[in-house]
């Protein structure tokens, strides 16, 4: 569960604009060749949330309820909705009639803009809003009182029950504590959508996510030459000690066994032979 002092928003639904009208809010100086600006980004979304940089353990929180409803609500419901090929954009409202606008970004024509805050507007992919939710989520984390669930990205390479686990191995491999938080952080950070942007990911924990989720042995592969470039880029190397611990405790590793036993009992059964 979210503390009980996050903000509770008003979110409706908007009719989408067009990839067209996408397309002209983003002046040419806003575009950028090299992918998101995740700090500016940042800068830029607190001008919306003003405690997205000013952590204070009162009074309530405009960014941690922000996190919540994108995390848990918004962001399952608008994945589903994407598969289907389908639009749709949901508006949350802040104080001072500030609002975020988030859109499934599934255009025919890849939009590649920094968004920019303008007449009190900000328009943000899911995978953009995302970011900043779990990036508030981990800066809010050492301020909560009741137990926090993983985000469901998270959720789809590691159970709950596995971060104290993760944590304990952590303690004995690198020899010093490491605490549950510090565990908790780093896997919804790694799990997310280009998590390489967020502070406390770690490359290893990404390659897990990878390997657990992509079936297709080429496709997983293509998967993690990009994670591992796009990871090292920002000076976050692979630790396979430590993938190892993380993968022990991953779904992945559930999913091998399940697939040993079953190949076991396949193995033992008689087998049949037909008449003559």
């Amino acid at each position: 569960m979210l503390h009980s002092q996050q903000k509770v928003f008003v979110s409706t639904i908007v009719p989408l604009l067009d990839s067209e009208k996408f397309c002209k809010m983003a002046s040419p100086s806003q575009r950028q060749s090299n992918g998101l600006d995740f700090e500016l980004l940042c800068e830029t979304f607190a001008e919306i949330c003003p405690d997205f940089n000013s952590v204070s353990s009162t009074g309530k929180l405009w960014s941690l309820g922000f996190a919540g409803k994108v995390l848990f609500e918004l962001g399952p419901k608008m994945r589903q909705i994407k598969q289907s090929g389908e639009h749709q954009m949901w508006r949350m409202l802040f104080e001072d009639n500030m609002s975020v606008y988030i859109y499934t970004d599934v255009f025919p024509h890849q939009i590649n803009v920094q968004p920019r805050q303008h007449d009190h507007k900000l328009y943000l992919t899911l995978n953009q809003a995302s970011l900043l939710a779990v990036s508030a989520l981990c800066r809010m984390l050492p301020l909560q009182q009741n137990p926090i669930r993983l985000t469901p990205m998270a959720s789809a390479i590691f159970s709950q029950q596995s971060i104290p686990r993760i944590a304990s191995d952590l303690s004995t491999l690198l020899g010093h504590n490491v605490e549950f938080g510090q565990v908790f952080k780093a896997v919804i950070s790694s799990c997310q959508v280009d998590g390489f942007h967020l502070a406390d990911s770690e490359c290893h924990i990404a390659i897990v996510a990878v390997d657990t989720t992509a079936k297709d042995a080429v496709q997983r592969q293509k998967l993690r030459d990009k994670t591992l470039r796009l990871y090292e880029q920002r000076g976050k190397t692979f630790d396979q000690s430590q993938y190892d611990v993380y993968a022990k405790h991953s779904y992945m590793a559930v999913n091998q066994i399940m697939k040993h036993i079953q190949s076991t009992i396949i193995a033992t059964l008689p087998s049949s032979k037909s008449d003559d």
